[in-house]
């Protein structure tokens, strides 16, 4: 008598496994668990750089969050200097768009970077290697910067269904910022 398995009964466990790994990638849906990481990296990053920037508001005598900018910048990281802040989606009005030039100018925190506030003067030296970027770093997902005197804003934009306006964990429309639409920390979330 031979031992083994019919063609028939191969098939039928190869459809019974299609199916399940089917439903197992409709359910558990890797995209959106991949949009769910970057999106808490976001708010990882940002809440770095919000402690950095508390920082150096407490322990340097004179601070400067604009490094010779206008009064109201938005300052974008990371090549996208086609990506507007004034009258945006971001920031009110009137707010002058600057953007860094390379990612490596972007991630500087010499008061070139980003966020233009040198960190270098923070006694002690700098809480940050380099600025973070945002996962993605394009036209539609990037960190931005805008400040007035000595008040700040930092934004991105979220992309998973999750942490966005109105989903099961909003983080955008929950921060206590102006957008319902962008997660917003800083001291002023009304820039």
């Amino acid at each position: 008598m031979k031992k083994g398995f019919t063609l028939i009964e191969l098939l039928i466990v190869i459809g019974l496994l299609a199916i399940l790994s089917t439903v197992a990638v409709l359910v558990i849906n890797p995209a959106e668990l991949l949009r769910q990481a970057r999106d808490s990296q976001r708010v990882s990053d940002l809440g770095t750089v919000h402690s950095a920037l508390g920082l150096y508001l407490a322990t340097v005598s004179s601070p400067d969050f604009q490094n010779g900018l206008a009064t109201t910048t938005c300052v974008v990281g990371g090549d996208q200097a086609v990506v507007t802040c004034s009258g945006s989606t971001r920031y009110s009005a009137g707010i002058t768009a600057t953007a860094t030039t390379t990612v490596a100018i972007a991630r500087a925190t010499d008061a070139t970077g980003w966020v233009r506030v040198n960190f270098g003067s923070i006694p002690g030296g700098s809480p940050l290697v380099g600025l973070p970027l945002d996962p993605v770093n394009d036209a539609t997902y990037f960190y931005a910067y805008g400040h007035d005197t000595l008040k700040y804003e930092l934004t991105a934009n979220l992309e998973s269904e999750r942490y966005a306006s109105s989903g099961t964990d909003d983080r955008e429309g929950t921060d206590g910022g102006n957008n319902a639409t962008i997660y917003e920390v800083g001291n002023k979330l009304t820039i």
